[in-house]
């Protein structure tokens, strides 16, 4: 079963698209994914859909943030 803080990839996917590539990187994670595949995760699936919303709207903000970036850069 996956647990937060386990996902040691991401660090590295960090400082490579970081640092190496010099991209403009945020990471938004959304808790509690597996919640409805889980019958003992049940009274938490609410508020899973209410973490993935969240965390789509993060991402559509930071894709207009980059958006913007690029359009004032061009």
């Amino acid at each position: 079963m996956p647990r937060f803080g386990w996902d040691h990839a991401t660090d590295w996917y960090k400082r490579v698209i970081q640092d190496v590539w010099g991209f403009d990187l945020e990471v938004i994670e959304a808790e509690l994914t597996l919640a409805e595949g889980n019958p003992a995760m049940a009274d938490l699936v609410e508020l899973a859909h209410k973490n993935l919303a969240d965390a789509h709207a993060a991402a559509e903000a930071h894709g207009r943030t980059l958006a913007e970036k690029l359009s004032v850069a061009a």
